[in-house]
């Protein structure tokens, strides 16, 4: 071969370092150059810079050269041309057990023998912080650091860690984690699943900030696209800063979480630990005070087992929403008022309740609040940015500025408190329970005993793998590392005790587009019900019998057990479509069951009711002084408080019999009694004219024609009035309508089923559109309930004031008898009227 040829081999060849593969390894010819090999247990470099072949080769960590210090390197150089070597081989590399070089910009490491480990304590000088953990442990049999350390052979030094650049704001779409490594700030840009980068990013991965306060490539991050063959049925996700076109960190995402009994992140981001046994406010709304969130501890969770509990509380509005497990399966369970158990899923209070795999969701109907707890010790909550600046607690006041997270309210005042213990006391539900306490349950140095020492060298051991996946430059692992530790000594050691931190660790990369699968044969395996598969990365939106999407507007995949492909989820089990149950209320159904909704039949198929369509009378209701449901089922409120009368319904087009029924209203009159007003049950009437021959069924019983009282029954060639119990009477007109009148306020019009279309009035027009139902006399469907009433006014009823619900709510102008209120009208939860609530909106009924 040609010195030509030969050169242009190494041309081609220049741009490429060379690595060595596994302990000993050779250099490929470069010239004239012979080869070089690496020693035993070595590695060598190499890189083709002019003529010159400039080769580094060091040892495996473990190791060092003989006779130099362990981390040091040797180099060796060629001339191409002449093939002359500085050196012809390198030393051996020889056992360096437990040797590392000190960090820089740190002071010696405290270094102690603890058995068969080597336990280093870095403290860093003045200035200057840590740039990875600060508690090292190594394996004098294997010389295998944990965690490990991120140069070979060197502990990590520690860092200035100051910033020059201001922060990066995320990409479209996508989300951003910045850090300071080596004292060079960087920014790490992702994008979810099914996207990628509009245009291509730096081969690093990063964005790094130069001396000058400048972003290097530049400071505007490319959008998160879609990619051609992804499949994306809703476009955008959930979390702000995920998927999303909010400018907000993902560290900064309204997302706070806790683990373990004594780990928290807040909802900006700060990470901290105390241990408390106590109730403690998660997170509220400080300014509407709309709901509450709380975290009960375990208070006999002593370190001694595995496997304390903990429960959820969620107040929203005057309601209290309980998450526990059950008491006899240990399965994640709902219950709601008078501890009733909720079959899930379930939308109760405003809020939706949903089991997806081992979880609990619960989501209010706003979308402003999201809770998600494991069945165990982890809970999630989200909130989106109408409570922004809102919150408080210990997931803080989310306003992406961690500076004040650990604010505290005495008498109704912010104030910033610096110590976790005065910031968690704050928050406990009852102020007699016992204080929090922060010392940590790791102990090492000279005070610590032998066995502390030795306990805390296996926590790092045992925690050090997580410092060190594809996930770290996305989170920064150390608070987790740090709490894995502590959970470890805390449980004396057990193998299980990493499992909280390093989950939790791992689902906030997972929700961050980043997925690893951690668990392994040892080390926190699940263990599936029969029929179910584990997935680091299921669906969030699971396929179930009763039909329903899941909490769908969130793509973010959840990991746990969940259901093989193509078949339902229903009640804790995986079934096929065609054995898949029905759902009526409380009550579950098998496959070809039926029942009677009304006027039709339905029967049970491939989980959904199959019902005949049957039209049905229609029923239209009025009760109390101001409350009205039309025939197609719309509510309202309307009270007028004077004298007035309103048509409820009358005939409508061409008819053999021609009708028109009327609420008389009287305006509550008050009466004094022990020197205290109070109001007196207000007064009806109900007028009914069919073919011009009018009846009125006053109130307290009396039926009136001509101003006549009349005998029951009473019949005319048109109707027929009648007393069928002794509290209601009845009106029969000859076109099958009927009319129960409960002779004080309540009145029920049944029109039949051939009448669609052929009434009016504050019933609406039966034709099974609600959205019509406001329609009055003048041919427009109003939105405002007192322009419709008006317009079917009996008679004219000049200047009716108005009621506002909003500012004259019986229960708000009366507060002192709300309680009362609240428990009379609270028997509607209570039997027998529970099996009512299969069919009815109870709730509507029960709000004093």
């Amino acid at each position: 071969m040609s010195i030509g040829a030969i050169l242009l081999c190494i041309s081609a060849l220049a741009a490429v370092p060379h690595s060595a593969n596994g302990f000993s390894t050779e250099v490929f010819d470069r010239g004239f150059c012979k080869n070089l090999f690496a020693p035993d247990m070595g590695e060598i470099n190499c890189q083709l810079i002019g003529e010159k072949l400039m080769c580094v080769t060091s040892c495996k960590s473990g190791y060092k050269f003989d006779g130099l210090k362990a981390g040091e390197t040797l180099s060796a150089e060629c001339v191409t041309t002449d093939g002359s070597w500085t050196r012809d081989e390198f030393p051996q590399c020889v056992s360096a057990m437990c040797e590392a070089m000190p960090p820089l910009n740190a002071e010696d490491p405290d270094c102690t023998d603890v058995g068969s480990l080597l336990l280093c304590d870095i403290t860093c000088l003045d200035g200057y912080k840590y740039s990875n953990a600060h508690l090292f442990a190594c394996n004098k049999e294997t010389g295998e650091w944990n965690p490990p350390l991120p140069e070979l052979n060197r502990l990590p030094g520690c860092i200035m860690g100051s910033k020059k650049c201001k922060a990066l704001a995320p990409p479209v779409n996508g989300f951003v984690a910045c850090n300071v490594t080596d004292d060079q700030q960087r920014c790490f840009p992702s994008c979810p699943p099914g996207f990628e980068f509009s245009v291509t990013i730096p081969k690093s991965g990063y964005y790094s900030c130069d001396a000058t306060g400048n972003w290097l490539p530049g400071d505007t991050l490319p959008e998160c696209v879609e990619k051609a063959d992804s499949v994306n049925p809703v476009g955008v996700g959930h979390f702000t800063g995920v998927y999303t076109n909010v400018k907000a960190p993902a560290d900064q995402s309204g997302t706070c979480f806790t683990w373990g009994q004594h780990h928290y992140r807040t909802f900006d981001g700060t990470i901290y630990r105390f241990r408390g046994e106590c109730t403690y406010v998660l997170a509220k709304d400080m300014v509407d005070d709309t709901f509450s969130v709380h975290v009960q501890n375990d208070g006999d969770c002593s370190g001694s087992n595995i496997g304390c509990k903990r429960s959820v509380i969620i107040i929203y509005g005057e309601e209290m929403l309980r998450l526990e497990n059950d008491p006899v399966t240990n399965d994640p369970t709902a219950y709601g008022g008078s501890s009733q158990q909720l079959v899930l899923p379930e939308y109760i209070y405003g809020l939706s309740v949903e089991r997806i795999a081992n979880y609990i969701v619960v989501k209010d109907s706003q979308n402003n609040l999201y809770v998600k707890w494991d069945g165990a010790e982890q809970i999630w909550i989200h909130v989106d940015e109408e409570l922004f600046g809102k919150t408080a607690g210990l997931c803080g006041t989310f306003n992406r500025d961690c500076s004040d997270d650990f604010t505290i309210y005495v008498d109704g005042e912010p104030r910033l408190v610096s110590e976790v213990p005065a910031f968690a006391n704050n928050w406990k539900a009852l102020s007699t329970c016992k204080e929090a306490g922060s010392e940590p349950f790791c102990k090492w140095g000279v005070e610590a005993s032998m066995e502390e020492r030795l306990l805390t060298g296996n926590a790092l051991e045992m925690c050090g793998s997580m410092m060190d996946t594809k996930c770290k430059d996305v989170v920064d692992p150390s608070s987790f590392f740090e709490s894995c530790k502590e959970d470890v000594c805390f449980y004396g050691g057990s193998s299980d005790a990493v499992c909280n931190s390093m989950s939790a660790y791992f689902r906030e990369c997972a929700r961050r587009g980043v997925h690893v699968e951690w668990r392994q044969e040892g080390r926190c395996e699940v263990m599936c019900p029969m029929g179910m598969i584990f997935d680091h990365c299921g669906s969030s939106c699971p396929l179930t019998c009763s039909g329903r999407e899941y909490n769908c507007e969130d793509r973010h995949c959840i990991d746990g057990c969940h259901c093989p492909d193509c078949t339902y989820l229903h009640d804790g089990d995986c079934v096929d479509r065609s054995s898949c149950p029905c759902q009526f209320g409380d009550k579950t159904y098998r496959p070809k069951s039926k029942i009677r909704r009304d006027c039709n039949q339905c029967v049970c198929a491939r989980g959904k009711w199959i019902c005949t369509k049957n039209r049905c009378d229609g029923v239209c209701r009025t009760f109390g002084d101001r409350h009205y449901e039309t025939f197609d089922g719309a509510e309202y409120s309307m009270r007028v408080d004077q004298d007035c009368s309103y048509i409820l319904a009358r005939s409508s087009g061409v008819q053999d019999i021609s009708f028109q029924i009327v609420i008389e209203n009287f305006k509550c009159t008050r009466t004094s009694g022990s020197g205290v007003k109070e109001w007196q049950q207000c007064t009806r009437n109900l007028a009914v004219t069919v073919n011009g021959i009018s009846v009125k069924l006053l109130s307290g019983g009396a039926v009136v024609h001509k101003d006549r009282e009349v005998r029951m029954p009473y019949v005319t060639d048109s109707f027929a009035v009648e007393d069928v119990t002794s509290e209601f009477q009845k009106v029969t007109i000859w076109n099958g309508m009927t009319i129960l009148w409960d002779k004080k306020t309540r009145c029920f019009i049944r029109a039949k089923n051939n009448m669609c279309g052929l009434v009016a009035g504050l019933c609406g027009n039966f034709n099974s559109i609600q959205d019509d139902d406001k329609w009055a006399p003048d041919g427009i469907t109003h939105e405002d309930v007192y322009e419709f009433s008006s317009l079917w006014q009996a008679t004219t009823c000049p200047g009716a004031p108005r009621w506002d619900p909003m500012t004259e709510n019986p229960c708000k102008i009366y507060s002192i008898n709300r309680p009362g209120a609240k428990d009379l009208c609270g028997m509607l939860k209570s039997p027998p009227f529970l099996q009512c609530h299969d069919i009815i909106e109870y709730q509507v009924k029960v709000n004093p």
